[in-house]
């Protein structure tokens, strides 16, 4: 975190399918361009490290062990950097296969978050594949594995989520930020369909907006096979209702979006909404129900207290935008709508005024 702010990057690589080795090669390499641009949290996929379209494949050793192996190469490839990056890859605990979100950082595997939620309906069937993490705990790779961990990035809590969690009512996101996540990402393989992406950009912004967060989002793109779905590579950053920065969709070729998220602003408004801290209290954030473990992130040694205070080159300057006139919006149309809203509100004001008052005239 530097000054506040957080930054983050969206991420949506080219995908080998059921090709571990060729797709760890093609995360670690963005590694370097993140690291050079300073960023301190990034985010991959829904099962980036094999693809998500694999189907009964999921089910062969063979793939779930090269999985593994791509899984400690991409943790190995961060050692010595700041950067913690989260992947989807599928992981065996037990009898029970889960599709999960692997942090990593420091060159070493830090969590691993499963899947919650498993849609079932038109066209997906993930229940044939996938277990359910809910309620599960335990360890996996030698790191703590189960739904109820945060990862703390400088200072910064982070929670993970898997697409679908995000659909829900109430999404592991709600109960994440209870519990202190600042920023959630959520690693995401979902297909496109006519008017989804409207409403997905919705959602996320109305989920950051609820918690009070920042919320970054990668999806599946080019790659992924399209015997059921088409995946459009989706690249979203929100942060508290507005989306900051959104990605190209249809495009053949890996690619990123960098943002800032201002936390210090975040822990402002948490503070000041009451009802965050009320909300917290009646959920049980704080007992049994909501006790969250919390994993942190290695800092390189040759880190200072700022994490990108030795990299403030060009690149590291603030790469948000900063709107001028905030209130004051873009389009005619919403700018005559605002200025109606503004006079309604003061003669409904005045109105009320001179009826309390039983004034009969102005004059």
């Amino acid at each position: 975190m530097n000054n506040g702010f957080f930054r983050v990057a969206a991420v949506v690589p080219r995908v080998t399918l059921a090709d571990p080795v060729a797709n760890a090669k093609d995360i670690t390499e963005v590694f370097a361009r993140l690291e050079s641009a300073g960023v301190d949290l990034a985010v991959f996929p829904e099962l980036s490290v094999t693809g998500y379209s694999c189907g009964d494949l999921f089910h062969s050793s063979l793939l779930l062990d090269a999985a593994g192996k791509a899984l400690s190469e991409i943790a190995a490839a961060t050692a010595g950097k700041h950067l913690t990056a989260i992947v989807g890859c599928p992981v065996r605990v037990g009898s029970g296969l889960y599709n999960c979100g692997v942090a990593v950082a420091g060159g070493k595997i830090l969590a691993v978050v499963p899947k919650t939620y498993l849609p079932n309906y038109n066209e997906f069937y993930e229940k044939r594949l996938w277990a359910s993490g809910a309620g599960v705990t335990g360890s996996a790779f030698g790191a703590p594995f189960g739904t109820r961990i945060l990862i703390d990035v400088a200072g910064v809590k982070v929670g993970i989520e898997v697409c679908e969690d995000l659909w829900t009512t109430v999404p592991p996101s709600s109960h994440a930020s209870l519990a202190g996540a600042q920023v959630i990402a959520n690693l995401s393989a979902s297909d496109d369909i006519i008017g989804k992406y409207a409403y997905l950009r919705s959602l996320i912004a109305q989920q950051s907006a609820r918690c009070i967060c920042g919320y970054v989002y990668a999806s599946a793109g080019f790659g992924e096979s399209s015997t059921d779905l088409v995946f459009d590579g989706k690249a979203i950053v929100a942060e508290n209702g507005s989306i900051l920065k959104a990605g190209e969709r249809w495009e053949g070729t890996p690619r990123h979006v960098v943002c800032d998220i201002d936390i210090e602003a975040l822990n402002r408004d948490r503070m000041h909404i009451g009802s965050f801290d009320d909300c917290s209290k009646i959920e049980g954030a704080g007992d049994e129900r909501g006790m969250y473990r919390v994993v942190c992130a290695p800092v390189p040694a040759s880190s200072t207290e700022s994490p990108c205070a030795d990299r403030c080159t060009d690149e590291a300057s603030l790469l948000r935008s900063v709107n001028p006139r905030p209130f004051v919006p873009v389009d005619d149309k919403d700018i005559d709508a605002r200025c109606e809203e503004i006079v309604n509100i003061q003669v409904a004001g005045l109105a009320r005024r001179l009826e309390a008052t039983g004034c009969r005239t102005l004059v």
